[in-house]
């Protein structure tokens, strides 16, 4: 299974989407930074924004990552494809952009961050300290005092479970978005139909806060309305998103081989 020529495929894809990265990153620091009033009050309505960004940003990923590179082309709808005049089985058209789009849906959000945090420090200083100082705001940063090392702070933010947590969320938009395009590119007119069902469901999320504000926080591992800075999403809650996504792909990819072989 040769991952190369699929990643030749993806590259302008991960570049648009490393860039559009960057912006949404931008997009929250711009959103923070740039109020007319530079009131303390209004820092933890600033840390909780910031707490949502990677989500976000891995959403975003997680949803273009999902179009497909191939298309419509003859061949999908059967049993292989010739990608660089080397026959590609069905598998590896479903397997190997899962492979590239796992990483990318992982890293990216955090590696653009981290871009935009050192661009700040080179040419925007007052910003950045008014990030930090909006951080400081959590009570499990508060307590490391004053001028924390880089490092300090990110393990007081507990980065690497918030990154997870993105990534859970944007994996399982990947997986929705890829079986859907799986099942329309199908021969069965059954599975066609139930294509559907993500097209009609996923649009409607973001109106459940409407309904039920701390059900749409769950789903997408925000914090909780009302509660505390320190609030981390839970490890069975991450784990529950990357057992739906993996669920999500398997099934399709058995329902695809009991219906059409």
């Amino acid at each position: 299974m040769r991952i190369y020529p699929w990643f030749v495929l993806y590259r302008r894809r991960l570049i648009g989407v490393a860039v559009m990265a960057i912006l949404i990153a931008s997009f929250f620091v711009f959103l923070v930074c740039f109020t007319p009033c530079d009131c303390p009050q209004n820092y933890h309505g600033d840390a909780t924004v910031l707490s949502v960004a990677l989500s976000f940003g891995a959403i975003a990923v997680g949803a273009i990552l999902s179009i497909g590179i191939v298309g419509n082309k003859p061949g999908m709808k059967g049993h292989t494809i010739f990608l660089f005049t080397r026959p590609a089985l069905r598998h590896d058209q479903l397997v190997q952009p899962l492979l590239i789009a796992t990483p990318a849906i992982a890293l990216l959000p955090a590696l653009a961050w981290a871009v935009v945090l050192a661009a700040l420090r080179l040419v925007h200083v007052a910003w950045l300290a008014h990030l930090l100082a909006v951080v400081e705001t959590i009570p499990s940063v508060a307590t490391l005092g004053p001028h924390p090392s880089f490092l300090l702070l990110m393990a007081a933010l507990h980065i690497a479970r918030r990154s997870v947590a993105a990534a859970s969320v944007g994996l399982c938009v990947y997986a929705i978005y890829a079986a859907q395009r799986w099942l329309l590119l199908s021969d069965s007119k059954r599975l066609n139909a139930l294509a559907i069902l993500p097209a009609l469901a996923v649009p409607s999320v973001p109106f459940w806060r409407f309904v039920n504000h701390r059900a749409l926080s769950a789903l997408l591992l925000f914090p909780p309305p009302g509660g505390s800075l320190d609030d981390m999403p839970s490890t069975f809650a991450i784990a529950a998103h990357l057992a739906f996504a993996a669920a999500i792909l398997w099934g399709c990819w058995e329902l695809l081989k009991r219906v059409e072989v």
